[in-house]
């Protein structure tokens, strides 16, 4: 109901398709609706082009944040529309989607259709934790698919504003008999190796038999990334948040490429607390950032600069107003951490709220980070 006239409807019209040259292994944006196609052509998908990537679909699994149910189950394409949908969120939102599917099968003509969501309850130990991740698992007659995104599952995160999609290459069952590729891999550097142990610290019954079916497919062809997830907790090992991010740099990035002057710049799509001056936390955060292999931390400073829309930005985006909801900044925090600087730039496609979030240097192009 909030999105322009006439952007509803030439959704529902549009089945678009599928560009046939689509490379995996890389990373894309989200389609934006009413945009012309030459903003999207190679470099972005919308999310029904993502579940349409390898045929018909048997199961996925999806992580999130919020969904709506309606718009989700409408976009499964027709050769997709059996298999079973394990939903993974928050205890709060889960409760809440499990109460709207029993409602549906009880007032809806096709109570079928809801009955192919399994919701799973992630369980939050802290206080203000949140269940933030954005992936999908897709398993098809091909193989699996790994995609990792910064969208929710709602049309409007998908159709009105920019978000960063990265898709795997199709990985192929292994051999008959062979359950797992034996690679000893303590530090979890390769991509199979964490995504298992991350979907581990999910501890669900679900989530193990996730990991079931993954030890039985080769992805050794994923080359091109390393993971870095973050669980709730406090950790002093270097599998989560930013100690992982700094074991990374530590080990791939060469620090005799580093230049002077050299930058990292950040997008994010929200600002929280930072601490009520910088070296609480920030400055902390931003010295990990600048780890190098074999170098010294403090030696070869960075500018770090802050991607961020300002509130004509948002004003003026194709939500209006209702955008803002997406990039959160309060007032009454600000005010509480004086000691920051936030500059605001515009984003990332004209006239559209920039949900992506990511950071990016310039010492050297020799590693991506997912």
């Amino acid at each position: 109901k909030q999105f322009p006239p006439g952007i509803n409807a030439e959704y529902g019209r549009k089945r678009r398709k599928l560009i046939g040259t689509i490379k995996h292994d890389r990373y894309y944006f989200t389609k934006v609706v009413g945009h012309p196609d030459k903003f999207s052509d190679n470099i972005a998908l919308s999310f029904r082009d993502v579940l349409s990537l390898d045929g018909k679909l048997t199961k996925t699994w999806q992580f999130t944040y919020v969904v709506d149910l309606e718009w989700l189950l409408e976009e499964y394409p027709d050769n997709a529309a059996e298999g079973p949908i394990f939903l993974f969120l928050g205890e709060k939102q889960a409760k809440e989607v499990q109460d709207q599917i029993m409602l549906q099968k009880k007032t809806t003509s096709q109570p079928k259709k809801y009955s192919r969501i399994i919701v799973v309850p992630v369980s939050l130990p802290l206080a203000y934790g949140t269940h933030h991740t954005k992936l999908m698992i897709l398993q098809s007659e091909q193989g699996i698919r790994v995609v990792i995104h910064t969208g929710n599952l709602v049309m409007a995160d998908w159709t009105v504003k920019t978000q960063g999609v990265w898709v795997s290459p199709l990985c192929p069952l292994l051999p008959e008999g062979m359950e797992e590729d034996k690679i000893d891999d303590p530090d979890c550097l390769r991509f199979k190796s964490y995504l298992l142990k991350y979907l581990g610290a999910y501890n669900t019954s679900a989530t193990d038999q996730l990991t079931r079916i993954l030890r039985k497919y080769d992805m050794t062809g994923v080359t091109q990334v390393k993971l870095v997830g973050s669980i709730p907790g406090m950790h002093t090992d270097s599998f989560y948040g930013t100690l992982r991010l700094q074991k990374l740099l530590s080990l791939f990035v060469d620090d005799t490429k580093v230049r002077p002057g050299w930058r990292i710049v950040a997008n994010c799509s929200s600002i929280g607390t930072l601490g009520s001056t910088a070296a609480e936390w920030f400055d902390k955060f931003v010295r990990a950032l600048q780890t190098t292999k074999g170098g010294d931390k403090t030696s070869r400073q960075a500018l770090f600069q802050l991607v961020f829309p300002t509130v004509e930005m948002i004003r003026n985006s194709l939500e209006g107003y209702c955008g803002g909801g997406s990039v959160p900044y309060h007032l009454h925090t600000h005010r509480r951490q004086p000691g920051y600087e936030i500059t605001c730039v515009t984003g990332t496609v004209k006239n559209t709220v920039d949900h992506v979030s990511y950071l990016t240097s310039k010492p050297t192009l020799d590693c991506h980070l997912t």
